[in-house]
């Protein structure tokens, strides 16, 4: 009995080690920064071809699945096709599964599907289906506060988990029963410090998200802390390196309103003209 005991151990020993062994690291290299630029100018055709050039040349299919939601996550939420949202809903559960059933480690799998299930719950709950998007939004919230309790130094696990916290601090307090009722709890004061840390990290590491970092954080500061011109100037001083894009527009002239910089908004709706 102790010697099947004692192997068995071994094995779960061994498999472990395997499994450590054999676990891929989440990258993004150029081919996926290529392929990011085609979604940053809301070109589909150019991110398909790009995305499928990605592949041939050995980028992460995990990588690319991530990319693959976000960019369908942009035109549903822009175009607020039903078709196209339908279309993403049928694809955000295999993309899920896949994920899981990835050799990435668990806290990379856990980051990669949030980010799956959170944009598949904000389309959700802007074609007012409210139960489908509130579970998935959960269901993200939960992966992403494992990560942040088992390996709370992943920086990946706070870009859209402080957004997340960040946003629940907003909920009317008449309706904050709903949001502890399904197990989700934040502040703005949480919430900008976990984007902070994603942040710094994106800077120092010149990350393919550094400029969605830097979105969320000017729309933190414009529109829940109430500080519009800081929020303006956060987005505009991150843009040396990139070109004018129909996003990064859109972006930039909502938070020059918003800081009652209307020439500004004006300024740049002109250069993405010219561009193309």
């Amino acid at each position: 009995m102790r010697v099947a005991a004692f192997i068995s151990l071994l094995i779960i020993l061994f498999s472990s080690g395997i499994t450590q062994l054999t676990a891929q690291t989440l990258t993004f290299g150029v081919g996926c920064r290529e392929a990011y630029q085609g979604i940053l100018e809301l070109d589909d055709s150019r991110y398909q071809t790009l995305r499928t050039k990605a592949l041939s040349e050995g980028e992460q299919e995990e990588a690319i699945i991530l990319l693959d939601h976000f960019n369908d996550f942009l035109k549903t939420f822009i175009s607020e096709s039903t078709a196209a949202f339908d279309n993403m809903q049928k694809l955000k559960d295999a993309r899920v599964l896949r994920i899981n059933k990835s050799n990435l480690a668990q806290h990379e799998k856990n980051f990669i599907q949030a980010e799956i299930l959170l944009q598949s719950g904000l389309c959700a709950l802007k074609f007012s289906k409210w139960i489908s998007g509130v579970t998935d939004i959960r269901k993200a919230t939960q992966l992403l506060e494992w990560n942040k309790s088992k390996h709370p130094d992943y920086p990946y696990t706070y870009k859209s988990l402080g957004l997340i916290h960040a946003l629940i601090s907003t909920i009317p307090s008449e309706l904050s029963w709903a949001t502890r009722l399904a197990g989700m709890n934040g502040s703005l004061q949480v919430g900008v410090s976990e984007l902070d840390y994603f942040d710094r990290f994106a800077k120092s590491n010149g990350d393919i998200f550094l400029l969605e970092s830097a979105a969320c954080k000017a729309y933190v500061s414009s529109y829940l802390e109430n500080k519009p011109k800081e929020g303006f100037r956060l987005f505009e001083s991150k843009l040396a390196d990139y070109d004018p894009s129909p996003l990064i527009t859109f972006v930039q002239s909502r938070l020059a309103m918003k800081a009652g910089q209307n020439d500004a908004a004006l300024n740049r709706l002109q250069a993405l003209l010219k561009r193309i």
